[in-house]
């Protein structure tokens, strides 16, 4: 009896690590394709083409951190108004090295600004100037903790920026990503030039 029994408490703690496990793995497998996960969707006006997109090589960038905690918004950018820049600034440079003629605003534009300022950007001579928010939150990651990485990351967790042209103040092409785990603003402002190369390229399809 006494056999039967210490062979039926090994069988459940068998049982249960099997269970254990497997919610483990499950998790772990969750985690990882959060992890790696960009969910990417572009939108281009009806009454623009990809080959009108093309003329456009002299580039505005006005693009924002935007946060519900001012403090994730420190922890990725500092603090004060010039360290907000930071994130114009690395999309300018990743558009440059695409070979366009790029610049970051010292002040913000929006696509509600006035049509006024579009007309004096047009002036200065741009074609086109992209608005828009990164929004800055925090993520958690096993599978990141257990490599080496940290639990909980603080960055990116998605944008949306809007291509205007200066001549009319119009939308031409809005793009819109979600990361499931957050990215460095490096990172970020990379995959945003990819994109606009690849949507150039005809590589994307808008939706």
């Amino acid at each position: 009896m006494l056999k039967l029994r210490s062979l039926i408490v090994f069988l459940l703690i068998f049982v249960s690590t099997l269970i254990i496990s497997g919610c483990g793995a499950v998790h772990m497998t969750g985690d990882l394709i959060r992890t790696f996960s960009k969910d990417v969707e572009v939108a281009v006006s009806p009454n623009v083409t990809v080959d009108e997109l093309k003329k456009n090589e002299d580039i505005a960038v006005s693009v924002n951190p935007s946060s519900k905690s001012n403090k994730d918004i420190v922890a990725v950018f500092g603090s004060g108004n010039i360290n907000k820049n930071v994130i114009s600034d690395m999309i300018t440079m990743e558009f440059m090295q695409l070979g366009y003629s790029a610049k970051t605003l010292a002040e913000n534009v929006s696509d509600t600004t006035a049509n006024e300022t579009f007309a004096e950007l047009a002036n200065k001579g741009f074609d086109i100037v992209l608005v828009g928010n990164m929004n800055i939150g925090t993520t958690t990651s096993t599978t990141s903790h257990l490599t080496g990485g940290n639990i909980a990351d603080t960055g990116v967790t998605s944008f949306t920026i809007k291509g205007i042209d200066t001549d009319t103040g119009s939308v031409l092409f809005i793009i819109s990503t979600e990361y499931g785990k957050s990215k460095k603003p490096k990172t970020v402002a990379e995959d945003l030039a990819e994109i606009y190369s690849k949507l150039l390229k005809g590589e994307i399809e808008s939706t």
